[in-house]
């Protein structure tokens, strides 16, 4: 069930114009029945799912957001479409919680970990699929996903979680994937995460370690700095480095948009397609996920979600100060997420592969480093 909505999200993907993106035809119908029947699974297990963790690490703060924006309908902007937004945002309601559901049904830590690992490759080789068919590869989605595993993997192995030998198949694919994109966000997070990841002496974080490793960088981009920007930024000059390619004018027109109705926004996920109504160009998204969140959901909106991001990277930081390995494979993967939802909605915007693969990362710390798990009664096993 988990994989359904995903491969018609990547496999299937079809572009619609922007009268058309509220209309329901097979697919939309598709993607509906499919978030229906994740939404009446969580009900017929509700009770039976351990939601500890949830209430801990302020994931309930995510769900109130998602829930303030299934209201964002009561303002939305003239001519936008109600039953969009409505479904857009309990579309994300419905997943969040069936991540965490899904997330629960594993018997052991480890297990659960194998799990997320499993799915985000499979997440993976269904985006990446389109762009080898297509000979096109510049897409943030499949990039960003390849960039998310390979620094759990990398994590993971570090921490000696897994050998060599059950790690390298996820670490080829994720490695061999970000290396064929063009995406300069992805390329960056990564980056990042390298750095984190270097960073870490045996299971602690080292500020040593750290600022070596930035001086090392900086050398690097000084002595080579064209293969190293090549390797970085592919297909970009200078130019398209300044402007973001695109991305400034694009972030520019939202502010613009968001200043018009500051406190409640524009209208989940309508508000970050609405520049052909501020006279400029139609989008998909404002291509930057924190963006989103203020133009569709206004300063109230943005409070739930700086909220839940204070909790949660503070229970994350103190997981990692305790060396436990898992929570820096996590904070790994969440460099990643939080880094590259600055050029591309990841986590705070509609439904996507990108979306699901954070949501399946923040639950996985959720239940399994933050929840009550040894009371095994509350564990959904093998219920579907």
């Amino acid at each position: 069930m988990l994989l359904l909505p995903l491969a018609r999200l990547s496999i299937f993907v079809r572009r619609r114009s922007e009268v058309e993106y509220a209309s329901i035809d097979i697919w939309a119908l598709m993607d509906v029945v499919c978030t229906a029947m994740c939404g009446l699974l969580i009900l017929h297990h509700y009770k039976k799912i351990n939601f500890s963790g949830f209430r801990k690490n302020g994931m309930s703060l995510l769900l109130g957001y998602y829930l303030f924006s299934v209201c964002s309908f009561l303002w939305k902007l003239p001519g936008t479409s109600t039953p969009y937004i409505i479904y857009r945002a309990g579309c994300m309601t419905i997943m969040l919680l069936y991540a965490y559901f899904f997330i629960t049904r594993f018997e052991s830590k480890r297990q659960a970990f194998q799990a997320l690992v499993n799915y985000l490759s499979i997440i993976l080789c269904f985006s990446v699929y389109p762009s080898l068919i297509s000979g096109s590869f510049h897409t943030n989605t499949y990039s960003f996903i390849a960039a998310l595993v390979l620094a759990m993997t990398v994590m993971a192995y570090k921490q000696g979680l897994f050998s060599w030998k059950e790690i390298s198949p996820y670490l080829i694919l994720s490695a061999i994937c970000l290396a064929i994109g063009t995406s300069a966000g992805s390329n960056v997070s990564f980056l990042c995460a390298l750095l984190f990841i270097f960073s870490v002496n045996k299971r602690y974080f080292s500020f040593g370690r750290f600022f070596v490793c930035i001086i090392l960088i900086l050398l690097i981009w000084e002595c080579a700095y064209e293969p190293f920007a090549h390797l970085l930024f592919p297909n970009k000059n200078i130019n398209n480095l300044h402007a973001m390619t695109g991305r400034t004018k694009i972030w520019e027109v939202y502010l613009n948009a968001w200043a018009t109705r500051p406190w409640l926004g524009l209208g989940f996920s309508v508000g970050e397609r609405s520049g052909s109504y501020f006279g400029y160009v139609y989008t998909l998204s404002t291509h930057n996920g924190f963006l989103s969140i203020i133009v569709n959901t206004g300063i109230i909106g943005c409070v739930f979600w700086v909220l839940f991001l204070f909790r949660f990277c503070r229970e994350l930081f103190v997981n990692v100060t305790k060396g436990s390995p898992y929570s820096m494979a996590v904070a790994a993967a969440c460099v990643v997420i939080f880094v590259n939802n600055n050029t591309v909605p990841i986590i705070g915007s509609y439904y996507s592969p990108l979306s699901m693969s954070a949501l399946l990362v923040l639950a996985f710390f959720s239940f399994w480093e933050m929840g009550d798990n040894d009371k095994s009664q509350h564990l959904v096993k093998k219920s579907f």
